[in-house]
C-alpha cells in the first residue's frame, strides 16, 4: 500500500522508542546527587543596648514538685523555682543567712517539695566578715521543713506548707555554725 508504513518500519520505530526510553532511564539512574565542594562560614553580632540581664540558673540547680497533702505527686501538678536569693551578715565566729525562694505552682491545698543547690543562689546584701563555711552549716527556721541532712548542705531538699497561691516566696534562715534550733536532720 502506497503511503502506509510497513510492519518493518513500525517495528523499527518501536525498537528505537524503547531504546530511547531505556537510555534515558539508565542515564537518570547513574546521576548522583550533587554537593557543594565548599561551605562559606557565616558570622553575625549584635550590640546589647539596654536591659536587666540576670543569668538563669542551670537546669539542675533548682527543682520542685507539686505534691498532694498525702505525700503523693500531684497529677497535672506544675512547679517552677524562679529565683533563689539570700542576704548574709555576721562575723568570723558565726554567719547568718536569710534565703528567699520564689516559686510558681498549682499545688493549691497541697505543698511543694523543693530541691535546691544553695551555692547557686544570688547574693542580695552581705555585711558579713569572713567566709561562709558549709561544713558546719544548718537551717534554723522559716517557712520550709527540711527533709535532707545538714551534712548534705549546700544541697537542700525541703517541703513547704500549703501553697494556696500560684506564686509565692518562701523564707528560711541558716547559720554556718550549728547550735540550738537546727531544723535540718
Amino acid at each position: 500500500m502506497a503511503g502506509s508504513p510497513s510492519w518493518r518500519s513500525r517495528a523499527l520505530a518501536l525498537v528505537a522508542a524503547l531504546a530511547l526510553v531505556a537510555g534515558v532511564a539508565v542515564a537518570a539512574a547513574s546521576v548522583a546527587p550533587t554537593q557543594a565542594a565548599w561551605t562559606d562560614a557565616s558570622y553575625s553580632s549584635a550590640a546589647v543596648t539596654s536591659g536587666d540581664w540576670a543569668p538563669a540558673p542551670p537546669a539542675a540547680t533548682y527543682g520542685c514538685v507539686a505534691m498532694n497533702q498525702n505525700g503523693t505527686v500531684m497529677q497535672g501538678g506544675t512547679c517552677t523555682v524562679t529565683k533563689v536569693r539570700y542576704d548574709q551578715w555576721g562575723d568570723n565566729s558565726q554567719h547568718f543567712r536569710n534565703y528567699y525562694v520564689d516559686v510558681q505552682s498549682n499545688a493549691g491545698s497541697g505543698y511543694v517539695q523543693l530541691t535546691l543547690d544553695l551555692n547557686a543562689a544570688t547574693l542580695g546584701s552581705d555585711t558579713g566578715v569572713g567566709t561562709w563555711k558549709w561544713n558546719n552549716a544548718a537551717t534554723t527556721g522559716g517557712e520550709i521543713t527540711p527533709t535532707s541532712a545538714c551534712s548534705e548542705l549546700p544541697k537542700l531538699v525541703a517541703n513547704t506548707g500549703q501553697f494556696w497561691q500560684s506564686s509565692r516566696t518562701f523564707y528560711f534562715t541558716m547559720v554556718d555554725k550549728r547550735g540550738t534550733g537546727v531544723t535540718c536532720k
